[in-house]
């Protein structure tokens, strides 16, 4: 039987700290800080939900932001941003719904819809003209759009990935990620939800156990990350 010796030593390197085992090609993706879920008259304002959980990520998201353009990073924001709910399945229509008094995903006139004040992103954080929009219509920023392709065409292979919610859409797009081949490593610092904290904490440790690995955007990961080939672009 052929020595695995070297795969294993491979193994708990690439475990003990990613961005030390390779220099990464980085982005910064940043999911769903739009006025739906962190503005008053949002979604969750309208379903008494407590929309200042976004609060927690904002300051740390703005100093995450400044690095990635200080750095070169490609900043992509994945947004809801649906274009026709004629088109989506049914069982869309009444997601987050846990009781009949609650508004589903798509129940509120206009919500999440593309072009929406309710999909623009909050004020405290600013899209750049250089920036990538990725709109979704989906938990997950990868299914049906053309995220995956975007990262292709900018040489991209790791994903750090901020926003809300931590255990909804943040965690299902990290969890695709993972599957179509990206390092994925989720700033924990820069994400929030208002889910019951047990769901918080589930997800954060599938994160690192299952999909990839958890860090404060305090830690020590910005100066091995090398530049894409946006900034020629």
């Amino acid at each position: 039987m052929q020595d695995s010796s070297w795969v294993k030593s491979i193994t708990e390197s690439y475990k003990k700290d990613v961005v030390n085992f390779k220099k990464p090609t980085a982005a910064l993706l940043i999911i769903d800080m739009i006025n739906e879920f962190c503005s008053p008259n949002g979604w969750c304002d309208l379903n008494k939900l407590d929309y200042k959980y976004c609060e927690k990520c904002i300051k740390p998201l703005q100093n995450v932001i400044k690095i990635a353009r200080e750095k070169n990073i490609p900043i992509i924001w994945g947004n809801w941003g649906i274009v026709d709910v004629n088109q989506l399945p049914k069982n869309q229509f009444y997601l987050w719904k846990k009781k009949p008094s609650d508004i589903g995903l798509l129940e509120a006139p206009n919500s999440f819809r593309l072009g929406s004040k309710g999909v623009e992103i909050i004020p405290q954080l600013k899209k750049e003209k250089q920036d990538i929009l990725i709109n979704k219509e989906r938990i997950d920023c990868f299914f049906q759009t053309n995220l995956d392709s975007v990262l292709k065409n900018l040489n991209i292979d790791t994903l750090l990935i901020a926003g809300v919610n931590t255990d909804q859409c943040v965690l299902h797009t990290m969890a695709q990620g993972n599957f179509l081949g990206y390092t994925c490593i989720m700033l924990k610092d820069c994400c929030s939800t208002n889910s019951p904290k047990p769901s918080e904490d589930s997800a954060i440790y599938e994160a690192g156990e299952c999909f990839g690995f958890v860090k404060n955007s305090t830690e020590n990961i910005w100066d091995n990350l090398t530049q894409s080939k946006m900034e020629n672009m």
